[in-house]
């Protein structure tokens, strides 16, 4: 229900306050507010500028005492205007958002394999946006295939393999490889067909000052060539030689050309010599296409990484603007940027940035304790499980310019203060070598850490001689039991803070114990939080307090 003085404002959107002209023309016809006061109040409310909220709440309560609204009611439309002011917008950008939200949801639910490869050529200059993209399209099950130079055109185009639609990956996203590069390829692949192999690539582009040996190393990292030459690293060993050799063979070839015609090519009849070299690894593979396309497609090792650790993550990384600042959460990714400094009074700091399956990513801030404690984990591609508490940051604009009307609001920053990190790796999971659909690839990386995730035998410390049974990847059976946790008469403030995170975020039906120790004295205390016992929580806790420390009785 509603102040029935709200009925003339809010009766085209059925009582539900959704437009910024809303907030103004409350305050103007309720509160007597002129237009452009009315328009600072609005914008302060969109911004979230307490201060300037703070002054004018006032004068909004005294405008509406002197309309004939009583003070407790003028104070509850404020407050509720605050709380819609948090996302609304005008109503000529909500028109026209709503006719775009439908019409791309309308392609993206009829014609999705089209409105992807569209997604993804529109936003290919967009590293952030293509990664976005690409987990999109490995969610709906739509293949994404590597770029091929016989293949791909500058965009992303659509392909059928064996029955299905799939979504090549165009040259244009390449890294590296400019606009007039990709033209030129694709220029002489129109008028002499596809390429036989490098050689015979090498030999029809050089004459293209566009195409330089940089780029046509960028095309062998990203697998370009693999259709025709599977070994990367042969290419890559042969590239100067098979460089020469084409600048060599193009220079006649321009000039024969000019003699007898343009139809006159010169061919090698040679047999193409590659050396007898291993393929590189497929991390390298890895870290090539990550850093070129800017997302991983010979293997796919973030979607084997969530796997390990998807029955323990509370959060994707995509989800965490909607969490409320300081919530705890778990969330886990891989290493893709690190960027170590010193604070002003010169202590260490560790800004580590983190992807996850769902191709978001997130700033991990390491400082102080967490910093000495944490920061050793940390390298390029490692694989972090991570609990910690959410930050919430304002862009920072330069100059403080405020947004310019209709300009898109640009999204909060996240970012994370940890409380506990573990480092993990994929053993066990196995490697493809050379998937057609990027959608299902996993590999196996070698351990880098002795920790990993691989269940360990669970042995607890048991009090009498019953016997607690053994706990199950859900949990253990909880009729009848107890946990009690013997600490000592103080525990440090990081170790107090865990445990109590740890109770916090493992709360079930088993009764808790405390028994604490001074001495001869013995206090025994029963927590009014309950718990849920699994083998991943006891684990925590004897890492935490030690084994001795942990009991499970009956």
């Amino acid at each position: 229900s509603h102040h029935p003085r709200l009925e003339p404002v809010l009766n085209e959107t059925f009582g539900v306050m959704l437009y910024q002209e809303h907030v103004m023309r409350i305050a103007h016809e309720l509160a007597g507010f002129t237009m452009p006061q009315a328009e600072i109040l609005m914008r302060a409310m969109a911004k979230k500028k307490a201060d300037l909220m703070e002054q004018m709440k006032p004068l909004f309560i005294e405008g509406c005492v002197k309309n004939g609204i009583s003070e407790e009611d003028a104070r509850r439309i404020f407050e509720r205007m605050e709380a819609f002011a948090n996302y609304a917008f005008n109503k000529s950008h909500s028109a026209a958002y709503a006719l775009v939200a439908y019409q791309t949801a309308y392609l993206k639910a009829n014609y999705p394999v089209q409105y992807m490869a569209a997604f993804l050529s529109a936003n290919r200059s967009f590293r952030e946006k293509v990664i976005v993209g690409v987990e999109e399209c490995r969610r709906m099950k739509i293949p994404v295939l590597p770029p091929d130079i016989n293949l791909s055109s500058y965009d992303f185009t659509i392909e059928e393999i064996n029955g299905q639609r799939a979504i090549r990956f165009g040259l244009g996203a390449i890294k590296n490889v400019g606009d007039n590069a990709v033209e030129a390829i694709l220029l002489v692949r129109k008028e002499g067909g596809p390429f036989t192999d490098i050689a015979d690539f090498l030999r029809r582009v050089r004459p293209h000052r566009s195409v330089t040996r940089a780029v046509v190393e960028s095309l062998i990292k990203v697998g370009a060539f693999d259709s025709l030459h599977p070994n990367r690293n042969q290419l890559l060993q042969a590239l100067e030689m098979l460089w020469e050799q084409a600048g060599k063979s193009a220079q006649p070839a321009a000039g024969q050309a000019t003699l007898f015609g343009s139809d006159a090519t010169v061919k090698s009849t040679s047999a193409l010599l590659l050396p007898d070299v291993p393929d590189v690894s497929i991390k390298e593979k890895l870290e090539w296409e990550r850093e070129l396309l800017g997302v991983f497609l010979s293997a796919n090792p973030l979607q084997a990484g969530y796997k390990f650790v998807a029955d323990r993550i509370t959060h994707s990384l995509d989800e965490l603007t909607e969490v409320t600042p300081g919530a705890l959460v778990r969330i886990w990714g891989m290493v893709v940027h690190l960027r170590p400094t010193i604070d002003r009074q010169n202590r260490p700091l560790l800004f580590a940035k983190l992807q996850d399956h769902s191709g978001a990513e997130v700033e991990l801030v390491l400082s102080g304790d967490n910093y000495h404690a944490f920061a050793h984990l940390f390298e390029k591609d490692a694989l972090v499980y991570v609990e910690g508490i959410v930050r919430h940051e304002e862009p920072h604009r330069p100059n403080g310019n405020e947004e310019e009307e209709g300009e898109e609001e640009t999204q909060l920053i996240v970012r994370i203060s940890p409380r506990y990190i573990e480092r993990f790796t994929l053993d066990g999971v196995p490697a493809v070598s050379k998937p057609i659909n990027g959608a299902n690839s996993e590999v196996s990386l070698s351990p880098t850490q002795p920790k990993t995730l691989t269940p360990k035998p669970f042995t607890p410390t048991v009090d009498s001689k019953t016997s607690v049974p053994v706990p199950s990847a859900e949990g253990i059976r909880t009729t009848g039991i107890k946990l009690r946790l013997v600490l000592p008469p103080k525990l440090k403030e990081d170790e107090a803070k865990r445990l109590k995170d740890l109770l916090t975020f493992n709360q079930g039906e088993v009764t808790v114990e405390v028994i604490i120790r001074n001495g001869a004295e013995v206090k025994r205390k029963q927590l009014p939080m309950k718990v849920k016992l699994s083998r991943e929580f006891y684990e925590q806790l004897t890492n935490l307090l030690g084994k001795d420390a942990v009991q499970i009785i009956r």
